[in-house]
């Protein structure tokens, strides 16, 4: 696990695209792999893992956003 580590280029790019979204996003945990997120937004949160990885940063915001949306119609 990364401690006190810089935020990655990946992390800082899917933070700046949910918060501009209407999230409010909450970093976890930060692993080598993986950084784990809480995304809020209306009162209603979901943990959600992004990969190091990601090279398209807003297609996977995208997919976050819809599958947030998707969660929330299902929960109510």
């Amino acid at each position: 696990m990364k401690n006190n580590k810089e935020k990655s280029k990946v992390e800082k790019s899917i933070e700046r695209k949910m918060k501009a979204k209407g999230f409010e996003v909450t970093m976890l945990k930060q692993y080598i792999s993986k950084t784990i997120y809480v995304i809020s937004k209306d009162g209603v949160e979901q943990k959600v893992e992004v990969p190091s990885n990601v090279t398209d940063t807003t297609l996977y915001a995208n997919m976050l956003s819809e599958l947030f949306k998707v969660s929330e119609e299902i929960n109510g």
